[in-house]
This record gives C-alpha cells, sequence and structure tokens, in this order.
C-alpha cells in the first residue's frame, strides 16, 4: 500500500503463485519442467541439428515475434534408442 498515492501493488509472492497456478494448470509434469537446452542429451547429428533450430528460435524470438513467421514445429518419425 502506497499511502501517498493511495494505491496498492501486488506482492512480488503474487506472481510466483500466478506462474505456479500456470505451470499445474498447464499438465507439464515437474520431471519436464526441469527439462533444458543444455541437459537436453542429442543422440544423433539430426537431433544435434533440431537441437541447434530450437535453441536459435529461441535466442531470436523478440525479433520475430511480431511476424507472419514466428512459429516453429518439428515433424517426422519418432524414433526409440536402444542401448543393446
Amino acid at each position: 500500500m502506497d499511502p501517498k498515492t493511495n494505491t496498492a501493488k501486488a506482492c512480488k509472492c503474487r506472481e510466483g503463485k500466478l506462474y505456479q497456478r500456470i505451470l499445474e494448470a498447464s499438465g507439464i509434469s515437474e520431471a519436464f519442467q526441469k527439462k533444458t537446452f543444455s541437459n537436453f542429451v542429442t543422440k544423433n547429428e539430426q537431433i544435434k541439428t533440431a537441437k541447434a533450430m530450437a535453441i536459435d528460435y529461441c535466442r531470436n524470438f523478440d525479433a520475430i515475434r511480431d511476424t507472419e513467421n514466428n512459429s516453429i514445429a518439428f515433424l517426422g518419425q519418432v524414433f526409440t534408442f536402444h542401448n543393446d
């Protein structure tokens, strides 16, 4: 509460609680919340290329945010790797 302006603003913890509610509603599990580019393991060259494209996309998103071509999709066959 600011007595000079007679206004109130939300406490910092409110933003954290809102963020937590959004995550819970998204259905993204706690395990997936811990996934990052730095801990994503690439198994072959195609996955390395896709990872590099995703990183580049995220780094440059602010520049393309308001353009018509502002999305990314990775499509194709899903492969299972075995350590046989």
